[in-house]
């Protein structure tokens, strides 16, 4: 059932041309109490020969992009320009390119910046182009943005209340991820490949969750990088997170499965990763991920070999009404096997299914024929018979609801179908009642 979701494309226009300079001024910062984390991109280029100058660009870029009263307008465009002309910093177009790159994968909360820049240059006595202003466009001018970042920051702080600096960072990710798979809703439109998009108007595509994700990481305290490269043969985006020191892929995209939120792909190695992502090959290291300690299944133990009702079972009755679990077996065989058919009766039925529910020493509960997968990711859902409107226990709520099912106020649903007829009718209603009642036919 994995959805394949489009991505993004950057724009990178490169001119040369020569404007004036606007002072630069301005820090992004974390949410109170918690310590800014390092950005990764700007750690890569201190390796690099002429480290000294790119990073004297990479900063005097991210400080001057913070501070939108930099913003200017120019003819119908908006921009931010950048000297960086100073004595001892000479930095090529190519090198350049290199710091525009990490820094726009590392402030992913600079959603004003369109992705379009230019810069002007002079030739040196060996005929090699040297840079001296950098011209960062951006999608509106200064009021405009303004009211956007008010937006902006107001869901942002929206989505980390309740996140305190004592949660350990596995609990502070996990819980950043769940709200943004809730939050987001993947569809194609206006702004849908930044943060604005994801956070504001609650819609992106791939690079939308993930600049979103990783600027509510890096405001609770956690260091993230966006990565780009190719899933399931589209151009993709998603995030390597630091967890207490280990580097791990985290694809909340993918994970965001409409109405169910799956982890799959939450704190991945790169050997499990690259099973259906390929990385873009770039100029710097990436982070190398190579632990499994804060994987998800790790985390919380609901893995599984292969089929075992018994197993399946005690899962059952230990997770509730819904239940995912990890599959570290042969992913075909299992769903091959939990979805056997066999004759009883005369009848097809789905035998393990009701083997599940027994080893779970369950009544009037019955396995969801719907059950979802993603990678090796099962969602089992457990139904209990006659909870109609389906809050995971079966009281008066429930007799009420299934009237308004009979009248046509509410769709019917399989759990208010308790005589196991197909359709939701008086008998259910009367049945429902036998069990609020304890009465055994």
């Amino acid at each position: 059932m994995k959805r394949v979701k489009v991505c993004f494309s950057t724009f990178i226009v490169v001119l040369a041309v020569v404007l004036g300079n606007l002072p630069v001024s301005g820090e992004q910062v974390t949410a109170k109490g918690f310590e800014t984390p390092e950005y990764y991109g700007r750690t890569v280029l201190s390796g690099f020969d002429n480290s000294n100058a790119l990073l004297f660009v990479y900063d005097k870029i991210a400080s001057s992009m913070d501070d939108i009263n930099n913003i200017i307008e120019y003819g119908t465009d908006y921009k931010i320009e950048i000297d960086i002309s100073e004595d001892g910093y000479a930095v090529t177009p190519a090198e350049l390119k290199t710091v525009i790159d990490v820094y726009t994968r590392d402030y992913t909360g600079h959603f004003w910046f369109n992705k379009s820049w230019s810069y002007s240059y002079y030739l040196n006595d060996k005929s090699i182009k040297i840079v001296t202003k950098i011209h960062m466009y951006c999608y509106a001018g200064r009021e405009e943005t303004a009211l956007a970042k008010q937006k902006y920051d107001s869901a942002a702080d929206k989505l980390i209340a309740g996140i305190t600096p004592d949660m350990p960072e596995f609990e502070r990710e996990l819980i950043l991820h769940d709200r943004l798979a809730d939050h987001i809703a993947y569809e194609d439109g206006d702004r849908v490949h930044d943060a604005y998009g994801a956070l504001v108007d609650g819609k992106a595509v791939c690079d939308g969750y993930t600049k979103a994700f990783q600027y509510l990481l890096q405001r609770v305290g956690i260091q993230s990088f966006m990565v780009t490269g190719i899933g399931n043969g589209v151009k993709h985006a998603w995030n390597i997170v630091r967890i207490d020191g280990r580097y791990y892929n985290v694809d909340l995209t993918w994970d965001d499965q409409e109405s169910d939120t799956f982890h799959a792909y939450f704190n991945l190695t790169d050997e499990r990763i690259k099973e259906d992502h390929t990385f873009d090959t770039t100029v710097y290291r990436i982070p190398e991920c190579n632990s499994t300690e804060a994987n998800y299944f790790t985390h919380f133990g609901e893995k599984i070999q292969g089929f075992s009702a018994a197993e399946l079972g005690a899962l059952i009755r230990k997770n509730g009404n819904k239940l995912h679990i990890y599959v570290t077996g042969d992913m075909k065989a299992f769903m091959a096997e939990f979805s056997k058919k066999v004759i009883i009766g005369g009848k097809e039925v789905k035998k393990n299914y009701s083997d599940m529910i027994y080893a779970a020493g369950l009544e009037n509960v019955f396995v969801d024929d719907f059950t979802a997968f993603l990678g090796n990711e099962v969602l089992i859902k457990i139904i209990v018979r006659g909870d109609a409107n389906y809050d995971g226990i079966t009281d008066i709520r429930d007799f009420v609801h299934m009237k308004s099912i009979i009248a046509g106020n509410f769709a019917e649903n399989k759990a208010s179908d308790v005589d196991k007829s197909g359709n939701v009718s008086a008998t259910d209603l009367a049945e429902l009642k036998k069990m609020l009642l304890g009465i055994k036919n």
